[in-house]
C-alpha cells in the first residue's frame, strides 16, 4: 500500500471494479439462460369435477401456468402442491421443503424456472429446503425461483421447529441460483435460533448466487454468506431481525441498496476473514450496531448509518489483523445516538480509509483508531470528511488515534462540543 492520498480513491475503485466483474459473471449466466429459454403457452387447466369443501384435490389454477417456467409450487388448506409446466398437478406433502426439494431434485444441473405464488409456507423442518444446483459434467445451467410478491409470499416455521442444528429457513448451495421476490418470518419470538450461525436465508459453500428482493423479519439473521463466492444480495430488507446481513469467510460479496432497520446485534456483521465485500446503496437503521468487521476487506459505499430513536454500541468497528486488509468508508454519514461512531484496532499492516463522509454521532468517542507502534505499517487516511462529536464531558477525548505508523489526514474538519476546529491537512 502506497502512503499517498490518492491511494484511497484506487482502493475504492478496485473494490468496485471486483463486485462489478463479479455481478457481470452471475448475471451474465442467469440473462443468457433466460434469454435462450423457450417460452411455451401452456394449455388451460382442466375444471375441477369435485366441488364440495372435502374435495381431496388441490384446486385447480385460475389460468395455465405462466408462461417460461416449468414449475409452480403453490398452496392451499395446508398442503403444497407442485404443478408442471403442462398444468398438472404432479406433487403434494405438507411441508412446504418437500415441494421444493422435489422441484429441485428435477432441475438441478439442468436449470429452469420455477414460480412460487402467494401464500404462508409453514415450515416443520430447519432448515425448511436445501437449493443445490450442481453437475457432474461441467457448469449447471441456472435455478431461477421467483415469488409473486416478497411480502405475499412468506416462508415461516412452527413454534418450537428451530433448533441449533441447520444453517437456515433456506440453504443455498452448488452455483447460478437466482431467488428473488420472497419474504420470511423467522418467528423468533416462538422458537430459539443460534444468532450469527443461522438465518432465514444462508447461502453456503455456493458461488455465482442472485438475491433480489428479499424481505425479512424476525429472524435470527436476514441473510447469511458463509465460505461462498460472487454473491449479490440486492434490494434486501431485514426488519426486526437479530442480524440484517453476515459475511464469513468468503469472497465478492455485494449487499446492495438494502435496508436493515432494528436488527437486535448489528445491521451488517462478521465480514470475518473475508475479502472484497462491498456495503454500497444501504442503510442500517436503529441496530444494535451497525458495521462489525472482523478482518476483512471491505469498502462501505454511499451508504446510511444512522441511530435516531436508539442508542447503538458503534457505528463502524473494525479489527484488521490480516496484512494487506483494507477497510473503505467513503461517501457514508454515520448519525445518531451511538457510542462508538468509528473504532478501528489495526493490529498488522492494514488501512483504514475515510473519504468524503460525515460522522456526527459518538456518545463516548467519535473516532478511535489505535496500533500497536511499529506492528508493520499501520495506516489511517482521511480525506474531506466532517467529524462532529456528541460528547460534552469536559476533558473527555472524542477523538483518539494511537499506535498508528502512517496517518494522513487532507481536508477534514473536526468539531469539539461546537467548537470547530479549522481543516487539518497532512498531519503524520
Amino acid at each position: 500500500m502506497a502512503n499517498n492520498s490518492k491511494d484511497i480513491s484506487r482502493s475504492r475503485r478496485r473494490f468496485l471494479e471486483t463486485i462489478v466483474a463479479g455481478a457481470v459473471a452471475v448475471g451474465a449466466g442467469i440473462i443468457g439462460y433466460e434469454l435462450g429459454k423457450e417460452f411455451i403457452k401452456c394449455p388451460q387447466c382442466p375444471p375441477c369435477t369435485i366441488t364440495s369443501v372435502q374435495c381431496q384435490c388441490p384446486p385447480c389454477p385460475s389460468s395455465s401456468i405462466p408462461q417460461g417456467y416449468d414449475y409452480v409450487i403453490f398452496t392451499s388448506n395446508g398442503n403444497y402442491y407442485v404443478m408442471n409446466s403442462s398444468g398438472s398437478t404432479i406433487y403434494q406433502s405438507n411441508n412446504p421443503g418437500s415441494a421444493i426439494n422435489y422441484v429441485i431434485s428435477k432441475l438441478s444441473g439442468k436449470g429452469g424456472r420455477i414460480l412460487i405464488k402467494n401464500g404462508v409456507y409453514a415450515c416443520t423442518s430447519y432448515p425448511c429446503a436445501t437449493i443445490t444446483n450442481s453437475s457432474s459434467s461441467g457448469t449447471p445451467l441456472p435455478i431461477i425461483i421467483d415469488g409473486e410478491d416478497p411480502t405475499g409470499v412468506i416462508f415461516t416455521v412452527g413454534n418450537g421447529v428451530a433448533s441449533s442444528s441447520g444453517q437456515g429457513l433456506l440453504v443455498i448451495t452448488g452455483s447460478y441460483i437466482w431467488l428473488r421476490r420472497i419474504g420470511f418470518n423467522g418467528n423468533s419470538q416462538n422458537n430459539t435460533y443460534s444468532v450469527g450461525s443461522q438465518f432465514n436465508v444462508a447461502v453456503s459453500n455456493a458461488k455465482f448466487v442472485w438475491l433480489d428482493s428479499i424481505y425479512s423479519t424476525n429472524g435470527p439473521g436476514a441473510v447469511g454468506v458463509l465460505n461462498s463466492s460472487h454473491v449479490i444480495v440486492n434490494n434486501a430488507v431485514s426488519e426486526g431481525d437479530s442480524i440484517g446481513a453476515y459475511v464469513g469467510g468468503s469472497d465478492t460479496v455485494l449487499i446492495g441498496n438494502s435496508s436493515l432497520r432494528r436488527s437486535a446485534n448489528y445491521g451488517v456483521g462478521g465480514v470475518s476473514s473475508s475479502t472484497n465485500t462491498v456495503i454500497h446503496g444501504t442503510s442500517i437503521i436503529d441496530a444494535g450496531g451497525g458495521v462489525l468487521i472482523s478482518d476483512g476487506d471491505v469498502l462501505i459505499d454511499g451508504s446510511t448509518i444512522a441511530f435516531p430513536t436508539v442508542s447503538g454500541k458503534y457505528g463502524v468497528s473494525v479489527t484488521i489483523s490480516t496484512a494487506g486488509r483494507e477497510v473503505i468508508i467513503s461517501d457514508t454519514a454515520i448519525t445518531g445516538s451511538v457510542a462508538s461512531a468509528i473504532n478501528a484496532v489495526i493490529n498488522t499492516s492494514g488501512r483504514l480509509g475515510i473519504q468524503n463522509s460525515s460522522v456526527m454521532a459518538g456518545s463516548s468517542t467519535t473516532l478511535s483508531v489505535s496500533s500497536t507502534l511499529g506492528s508493520g505499517g499501520a495506516e489511517l487516511v482521511i480525506i474531506g470528511a466532517n467529524f462532529r462529536d456528541m460528547v460534552t464531558t469536559a476533558g473527555s477525548s472524542p477523538y483518539v488515534i494511537n499506535g498508528v505508523d502512517n496517518v494522513e489526514i487532507v481536508n477534514t474538519a473536526f468539531q469539539f462540543g461546537g467548537a470547530k476546529q479549522p481543516a487539518q491537512t497532512d498531519q503524520a
